[in-house]
């Protein structure tokens, strides 16, 4: 291990997310490694660096080239508030310890049988910048011999923030003018605030700036929210689902609006908001808004590419693929985007390459060239099988990717060339993959089959299969995904069988689908 000097320690958050979407644990990867695990933790608080020896291992581990891993471990950004960071180096500079901080500082406010466990506990707050030491900084100031203003600098001692340099309106007007613009923004929708959620909404904002939980709290919320919307998308109705979602983006916006662009936390914001936008355009996209999802999609875009996270920016572009088949953007196009895409991902496993190698063969075989998109499948395989056992046993996200999706893609692929036995297989061992909570993606395996057997020739038992299976699902669950996949049952039927009266009652029965209005956004 290999010290560093002269400066607090400072976390190495990139490298631990790294390691995380590798799959590793801190106990993994040591063992990986023949090191201790505090040796891994050491290296993501930032109090050592790895020795160059190990180094290739360590790439190798969490598959990024030496370059990009150097980058990590020099990529020591600290968002901390200056004060925080400030009281850190004070007290290392002395040679203190927290615990001698502690008896100084007790000594100081003339306390001599308090609680040093407590008081340690509360300089490593203060020195993580989650709290402001309000009650303290007078001793701190006297601890250290030095003047508040000095030690400090121009901060809010209320709540430890500088005050705002820049303020056209009264304090508190701008945000309201802001929140309102947000809420109207929702009513356009069909989104209602009512009166209620809003008091509420205001008296948890004052409890949460008055008990001033720290950035990383906050954070570590918001990708938690982000997953359960993840769980979410394949349960609730995307009606429902954009109602939730759209409120808590208005949320997500007014705590970040303010967040200093040029700090390593305002790319974990990035891609906090990348996830959920994306997730927001799924669902425009599945309620057949093309056009605001059009909007959202880039959102979601701009947002993963500022988070500078790959892995973000490859789920994204992913997911953009797969909604633009279904919407039937140009395959061209679609098939520039796949190939742009996989360029971006240099052969990093990861969920977002998968779905996209999983795209590029659904558009081939669209295109009318069934090798190719044959020849996608193993490279599709081989990225699921690198990847770690916690994406690839996961079934129940949006951001599931595992053996169902390449069954998925190969039903999908063998429909399209009419090859009923083989899709049929892969359908079958698809449904497997599937949870109960999951309403809509086992309509679309049916439905498949169903386009496996116009394309064959059997277009009776084609027809069949998709009118009962299209008739069974709930209107709300009348998606773009569904109702693109049950026309292209149609696509293959030669001229001469299109008057069939089997044929002429399916298409009604999509025709009427379509001119139903879908149920209203709930609010």
């Amino acid at each position: 291990m290999t010290a560093i000097p002269g400066r607090p320690q400072l976390a190495r958050r990139r490298f631990a997310r790294a390691r995380r979407s590798s799959g590793y644990t801190q106990e993994t990867l040591a063992a990986y490694l023949g090191v201790e695990r505090t040796t891994v933790a050491r290296w993501e608080n930032g109090a050592t660096e790895p020795q160059p020896h190990v180094r290739p291992k360590i790439a190798d581990a969490i598959k990024v080239s030496r370059q990009v891993l150097d980058e990590l471990i020099a990529d020591t950004t600290d968002d901390r508030p200056a004060w925080a960071i400030r009281l850190q180096v004070e007290r290392e500079t002395r040679g203190w310890s927290k615990y001698a901080l502690a008896k100084r500082l007790f000594a100081a406010n003339g306390i001599s049988n308090g609680n040093l466990t407590s008081l340690r506990r509360q300089i490593r707050q203060w020195e993580q910048g989650i709290h402001f030491p309000r009650d303290w900084r007078t001793t701190y100031a006297v601890a250290f011999g030095l003047e508040e203003d000095e030690l400090f600098g121009n901060v809010d001692y209320q709540s430890g923030r500088r005050p705002a340099t820049l303020d056209p309106l009264p304090n508190g007007e701008e945000e309201d003018v802001e929140r309102r613009e947000l809420l109207e923004n929702l009513a356009a929708l069909g989104l209602s605030v009512t009166p209620v959620v809003q008091a509420l909404e205001s008296i948890r904002s004052g409890i949460d700036r008055t008990f001033e939980s720290g950035e990383r709290q906050q954070i570590e919320h918001w990708e938690e929210t982000a997953v359960e919307y993840g769980y979410g998308y394949l349960s609730a109705p995307p009606q429902q689902f954009v109602a939730d979602l759209a409120a808590d983006l208005v949320a997500l916006r007014l705590i970040t609006r303010d967040v200093n662009r040029d700090t390593l936390v305002y790319k974990e914001w990035c891609r906090v908001g990348s996830t959920l936008s994306c997730l927001m355009a799924k669902s425009m996209s599945q309620l057949g808004r093309t056009r605001e999802a059009r909007h959202w999609w880039q959102t979601a875009q701009s947002a993963s590419d500022s988070s500078e996270d790959l892995t973000a920016r490859l789920w994204v572009r992913g997911q953009r693929l797969i909604h633009g088949i279904y919407e039937q953007r140009p395959i061209p196009l679609l098939l520039k985007y796949a190939n742009d895409a996989i360029d971006l991902a240099g052969g990093r496993p990861c969920s977002g390459l998968a779905e996209i190698s999983g795209g590029r063969a659904q558009t081939l075989a669209l295109a009318g060239n069934p090798d190719a998109a044959k020849a996608e499948l193993p490279r599709l395989e081989v990225v699921l099988d690198r990847l770690p056992t916690s994406i690839s046993s996961e079934i129940n996200s949006a951001n599931a990717m595992g053996e169902g999706r390449l069954r998925y893609v190969e039903a999908w692929v063998y429909a399209h060339d009419g090859d009923t036995a083989k899709a049929d297989a892969a359908a079958q061992r698809a449904t497997q993959f599937y949870p109960g909570t999951n309403r809509r993606t086992p309509v679309q395996v049916n439905l498949l089959r169903a386009v496996a057997r116009t394309h064959s020739g059997d277009v009776t038992e084609g027809i069949r299969h998709a009118q009962a299976t299209f008739e069974a699902v709930p209107l709300a669950d009348r998606t773009t995904m569904v109702v693109n996949l049950a026309n292209r049952v149609l696509e293959p039927i030669p001229a001469e069988q299109e008057g069939q009266a089997s044929v002429t009652a399916y298409r009604e029965l999509l025709m009427l689908s379509a001119g139903t209005p879908q149920p209203a956004i709930e609010s």
